[in-house]
């Protein structure tokens, strides 16, 4: 059992089962169309992979070259040096964005 498993591997990892319909739904390529990244809030990038903030969707097709890339709230607010805080930001700090409906990021004021 664990030639055969080898076996599948090495083919897999030479692309000749990646189109075969025993495979194809673990390895199905990620395209995503540019009309459908623009619908879930992402934009088509010319670029090869997203920066850590942004959240990745597929590989963009229709003449539009790149990767789909949405920047996640959280992960930007994190990487700004805030928090995401439900409701409002506490006295002692500012407000940088939204990160979601009614969750502001929210990064202390220096001293």
């Amino acid at each position: 059992m664990e030639k055969a498993h080898g076996f599948l591997f090495v083919l897999l990892c030479l692309g000749t089962l990646r189109e075969s319909s025993f495979v194809y739904g673990y390895v199905k390529p990620t395209h995503i169309d540019h009309q459908e990244c623009l619908k879930k809030g992402g934009r088509c990038l010319g670029r090869t992979s997203c920066e850590e903030q942004f959240v990745f969707y597929g590989h963009c097709q229709n003449g539009s070259r790149g990767i789909c890339c949405k920047r996640d709230p959280e992960e930007y607010c994190k990487w700004r040096g805030g928090a995401c805080t439900k409701n409002k930001c506490p006295p002692d700090s500012s407000s940088l964005h939204k990160c979601t409906k009614r969750v502001f990021c929210c990064r202390k004021r220096p001293k």
